[in-house]
């Protein structure tokens, strides 16, 4: 049992051996978290989905949703039905996987927002988190805890335009500022994912006040009991991943490769 790998960098064809190195250290401190035991433990699953792969098969994906699910997916364009379609499904699959149950019998809420599991599932301890951005795709659940992910893509955030929107925090605004021009668009990104993980592990989203939720204007650190580090993602993107509680340590188990077997293209891709 380990802490999350530096950064946690995740490939379905690496073995679960090969994904479990590295540390990851607290901001200002040269102290990692703390490993594993059998009772401060969170089981994590991360699963990237590539999007823009060749050979989805949406209509096999689509098979696994609910009705619910299928009517929302079906309030968009042909590319917005098509995300939402595969990535419902890949939540699905995943879940299915970690509770033993065929991924269309996964009680999942039929409202959006954070996936919810109902009936006796939602005492299996299991909360999951989703993310897409353009074609980047992350799909995420822990057991013994709580989580939330955020995809963005960098858009060449501006410090003052993001301040002036205002939902950075006066310190962070600060830190922010101290960096070199050109680290400043990614850092803007990375504390946006970071706010929004958290908001959607703790299930608001952006109902609450993102400039509430304080960053540490770094790649990791702890924010309230949230623990915040970074998922590996193509290099025009970022992703934050947010656990709770912070002092845990975390098993990362391995993705099954039969996870999405009801689709036909490949699990995801490496940074």
């Amino acid at each position: 049992m380990h802490p999350l790998p530096e950064p946690l960098a995740i490939s379905p064809r690496r073995s679960a051996g090969q994904r479990r190195t590295g540390v990851a250290s607290r901001v200002g401190s040269a102290v990692p978290p703390p490993r594993a035991t059998a009772r401060s433990a969170l089981d994590l699953w991360v699963l990237p989905v590539d999007l823009a792969a060749p050979g989805w098969d949406v209509e096999s994906a689509a098979a696994l949703l609910s009705d619910a699910e299928q009517r929302r997916a079906a309030q968009g364009v042909p590319s917005v039905q098509r995300v939402r379609i595969l990535m419902r499904a890949a939540l699905r699959s995943l879940l299915g996987d970690i509770l033993g149950l065929d991924p269309a019998a996964v009680p999942l809420t039929g409202a959006p927002g954070k996936p919810r599991l109902e009936g006796p599932a939602a005492r299996r301890g299991v909360d999951a988190s989703c993310s897409t951005s353009g074609d980047v795709g992350m799909v995420t659940a822990v057991r013994g805890g709580r989580v939330g992910v955020d995809v963005e893509r960098i858009r060449g955030e501006d410090l003052w335009g993001a301040a002036a929107e205002g939902w950075l925090a006066a310190g962070e605004r600060a830190a922010l500022a101290r960096l070199p021009i050109a680290e400043r668009p990614r850092a803007v990104a990375r504390a946006w994912t970071q706010k929004e993980a958290i908001l959607k592990g703790e299930g608001v989203g952006l109902a609450a006040d993102p400039a509430s939720t304080v960053t540490p204007v770094a790649d990791r650190g702890r924010v309230r009991q949230w623990w915040v580090c970074p998922l590996a993602v193509p290099e025009s993107h970022v992703a934050s991943l947010a656990i709770a509680p912070a002092g845990w340590g975390v098993r990362l188990r391995a993705t099954p490769p039969m996870v999405l077997r009801a689709m036909s293209a490949p699990l995801g891709f490496s940074a």
